[in-house]
């Protein structure tokens, strides 16, 4: 893969900017930069207008941030330091992420600068924790409650939390986390249970109140569905017969094998678009992941931008936007976006 600097007026607005060539798709590189006071900055999802939501460490702890148009907004302290991190956003510009509001660690929904405490399952559970991954068009959130022992997945819906459960398990308190929901309210997660000694991991599906585990060769091991796209592709990893996860999808209910780029043993996969691309990350046995792209089954290296000696992918967009971050050699983690050059966004 080659790259180059790319001069541009990004740099006068102190956005490092480069591109990438990638089997003939040239990304131009944008460092979103931080909020005041932020050292290491972690981008989780991104929309269609291109807004970027996530996390920035900083000397007083956790702070959320939404990137639009440029800046980045610290939301911990547009919603008077109540939102610490922010996982989720739709294509309404409506952010959701864990907050602690009125003592309680709970989901919460953003949007037009108000803050919504998306509750609990009833007044009983107030003081338990609850979080929300992502939330769709139609304003459904998928997230998890904690419970003494265990957690449950959860939707909100109208204004409601509902707890969604776990897959069945033989063992002790199994728990399960939501990570997405598509725009036809499924969603995709992980079911956790502990037996042997350790935790067996298993992807799910959840539609029509039934929850499903996602099938895996019967000679691989555990498996995560981190993202759903709108017709129902999912995508995760999976631990190969060797022992080493790879990035897979779920298409019409088959797992296939993304395997990961030339020479490297691991990979996975953390977000699906509507176009069927997927991004994630890939490694050596030296563990230093570098950011790629499927698209039709096949990786692309995106690239160690700014000097970089790891990066990953996170998010992407129906435009083909891609944000992720990559580590400096300072130790730095910089928030970045890949955009497809033409941008057809």
């Amino acid at each position: 893969m080659s790259s180059k600097i790319v001069a541009s007026l990004l740099l006068l607005l102190a956005f490092a900017t480069l591109a990438v060539n990638a089997q003939a798709v040239e990304y131009r590189v944008v460092d979103l930069g931080t909020i005041a006071g932020g050292t290491d900055v972690r981008p989780s999802a991104i929309n269609n207008r291109g807004q970027v939501v996530g996390t920035v460490s900083t000397s007083s702890g956790y702070h959320a941030f939404l990137w639009q148009n440029g800046m980045m907004v610290d939301l911990t302290a547009e919603t008077g330091g109540a939102a610490y991190t922010a996982t989720g956003i739709n294509n309404r510009g409506q952010v959701v992420g864990t907050a602690t509001l009125g003592g309680f660690t709970h989901a919460y929904l953003w949007q037009g600068g108000e803050l919504t405490d998306l509750g609990a399952l009833s007044q009983r559970y107030c003081e338990y924790p609850s979080s929300a991954s992502q939330i769709n068009n139609s304003g459904q959130v998928a997230g998890g409650l904690s419970l003494p022992g265990y957690s449950h997945a959860c939707v909100w819906q109208k204004g409601a939390m509902e707890d969604i459960g776990a897959l069945p398990s033989e063992f002790f308190y199994p728990s399960c986390s939501a990570s997405d929901i598509n725009s036809r309210g499924q969603v995709v997660g992980v079911s956790t249970s502990y037996h042997g000694g350790h935790n067996s991991y298993t992807g799910f599906i959840w539609e029509r109140g039934k929850m499903t585990e996602l099938p895996i060769p019967s000679d691989w091991w555990y498996s995560h569905a981190y993202a759903i796209n709108d017709r129902g592709t999912i995508a995760g990893s999976a631990t190969t017969p060797t022992g080493r996860p790879h990035a897979v999808e779920w298409l019409n209910g088959t797992m296939i094998d993304l395997g990961t780029l030339p020479g490297d043993a691991f990979s996975f996969a953390y977000d699906i678009n509507n176009s069927g691309q997927v991004v994630g990350s890939s490694s050596g046995s030296d563990g230093n992941e570098r950011a790629c792209t499927w698209q039709n089954g096949v990786p692309t290296n995106l690239g160690l931008p700014f000097g970089a000696f790891f990066s990953k992918a996170y998010g992407v967009n129906d435009s083909g936007w891609i944000c992720g971050e990559c580590y400096t050699p300072d130790h730095i983690g910089h928030a970045v976006l890949w955009q497809p050059i033409p941008d057809t966004q």
